[in-house]
């Protein structure tokens, strides 16, 4: 088991990180909202949403924490002030978004945080990559999109070679979802079947964008792993399905749950 740091008596919003999403078009800003809350829940200190602004009147009603940017403007100052950029949930994988995601990776530097979920990760091949910490969150389908294997390739073995290859954390989302990374295999508890409903791996990817702003990469994975997980199984005690938007409500008691006597410093 893991546990979380304490946090400073003395501190402010910046200390815990600077999350930029970018997500979200006509069709699915729910998606976005939904990686947007849980980023927010998890306790990063600042959390901005670029998506298309039909979404910004249904963001700023659920959540006036978020900001909310146009992302048909020039993302470059933004993107230079985030320490963690998520791309991915809701985007799209049309010439628009295509174009989004490749200008959203130039201004990205080594010391920064990528986190490619959903629609990012179909484009994955039609991108050039920049050169810092990278996460990838691929259930099986888009594993198969990413890697050109079919289902019965995806292995441990093929999935360590990918992370080594890639330079990447990879994480393969299902019943026990499993991370990737330096050569060794994390599995996770299992979750539950009550989690299957559309918005859950948004949650996720929120999750560990707003944990990556706050802790060290592979910390920050692990704990949002097993938070996502706990959090369903508990509510599925109750629950015949669970709704991603619970699990959201449910983090901050959580990670209240994990927190050491040792102070973040």
């Amino acid at each position: 088991m893991f546990t979380l740091p304490k946090r400073k008596n003395d501190s402010y919003k910046k200390d815990y990180g600077t999350v930029l999403i970018i997500a979200g078009n006509e069709s699915y800003g729910g998606a976005a909202i939904l990686a947007a809350r849980a980023a927010l829940y998890s306790g990063a200190g600042l959390i901005s949403l670029a998506c298309h602004p039909c979404n910004h009147n249904a963001l700023h009603s659920q959540q006036a924490e978020i900001m909310a940017v146009d992302w048909q403007e020039d993302l470059t100052n933004h993107i230079e002030a985030s320490d963690v950029i998520l791309i991915g949930p809701g985007l799209g994988i049309d010439d628009r978004a295509l174009a989004i995601f490749r200008r959203a990776l130039k201004p990205i530097r080594e010391d920064q945080t990528l986190v490619l979920d959903a629609s990012a990760l179909h484009l994955f091949s039609e991108v050039q990559l920049p050169s810092c910490s990278l996460i990838l969150t691929p259930h099986l389908g888009e594993m198969r999109a990413l890697s050109g294997l079919t289902t019965e390739e995806i292995t441990d073995k093929s999935c360590l070679e990918f992370s080594r290859n890639n330079k990447c954390y990879l994480i393969l989302k299902g019943h026990k979802s499993k991370l990737y990374h330096d050569g060794k295999v994390f599995e996770n508890i299992p979750g539950s079947p009550a989690m299957a409903t559309g918005g859950s791996g948004d949650v996720l990817a929120g999750m560990i964008a707003g944990f990556c702003a706050q802790f060290e990469s592979e910390l920050a994975i692990k704990a949002a792993l097993y938070l996502h997980s706990k959090i369903a199984l508990d509510l599925a005690e109750s629950n015949y399905i669970v709704l991603p938007s619970w699990i959201i409500e449910r983090i901050p008691s959580e990670m209240k749950k994990l927190e050491s006597n040792l102070t973040l410093v």
